[in-house]
């Protein structure tokens, strides 16, 4: 750039003076969007999202993978909370810092990691023939976030035969449904029972005399 200076001197004359001045015009960044590709993450679970950025010259610029880039985004805070992205950017040459924010709502929820039995049935022998008694089974559900449920529904039980002697492997199934990921997770847990014969097996018999009373023993 030159710089012109015209002095007036004392003879009614005009000097001129001529300067050069070398400057440097910068680009900066004036605008920041983020896209999420999605809103609702499982605990523990890394953003998903896109970022670009725009220059003053109009340019535009993928930032997805730009380290400028923080977030005040807790993975472990179950709930709806408020994302803050920041970019920034550091402009040495005119020794600034250029902060752009951008904010964006979304959602952490728990999810189950396992079953598990823990309190077991009371009764675990049972006759040909007869019924599952369920009584005193307790079945929990283990979170991501460490948190833990019993629980009382849609649990369905499978493995129980009792029509012949053995031992059975009884297995409990909890299926959870995670609409908002489009995912249906399984889960079993299993406990053994025996199954025992009814019958009477008759050993000797033995007679009363005195009471004309036969004994049967077994």
């Amino acid at each position: 750039v030159t710089v012109t200076y015209r002095e007036a001197l004392a003879t009614g004359e005009v000097e001129t003076h001529k300067a050069e001045i070398t400057v440097e015009v910068i680009n900066y960044i004036s605008a920041f969007n983020i896209t999420l590709n999605k809103t609702t993450y499982k605990y523990g679970e890394d953003l998903d999202y896109t970022a670009e950025i725009t220059y003053a010259d109009g340019t535009k610029e993928d930032a997805t993978a730009d380290t400028n880039i923080t977030t005040n985004y807790n993975n472990q805070q179950l709930g709806t909370q408020t994302v803050e992205f920041k970019y920034t950017e550091t402009l040495d040459v005119i020794e600034e810092v250029n902060e752009l924010t951008v904010n964006a709502e979304v959602n952490v929820v728990d999810y189950i990691t396992g079953v598990e039995i823990t309190s077991p049935i009371t009764k675990t022998e049972y006759e040909v023939g007869e019924t599952l008694d369920l009584t005193g089974l307790e079945v929990t559900a283990n979170y991501a976030s460490g948190a833990t449920q019993v629980i009382t529904e849609n649990v369905t039980v499978s493995g129980f035969d009792s029509s012949a002697e053995g031992t059975n492997q009884v297995t409990i199934t909890y299926v959870e449904n995670l609409a908002d990921f489009n995912e249906t997770n399984t889960f079993t847990a299993t406990f053994d029972v025996t199954i025992v014969s009814s019958d009477i097996k008759v050993t000797g018999v033995t007679l009363d005399k005195t009471t004309d009373t036969i004994n049967i023993g077994e």
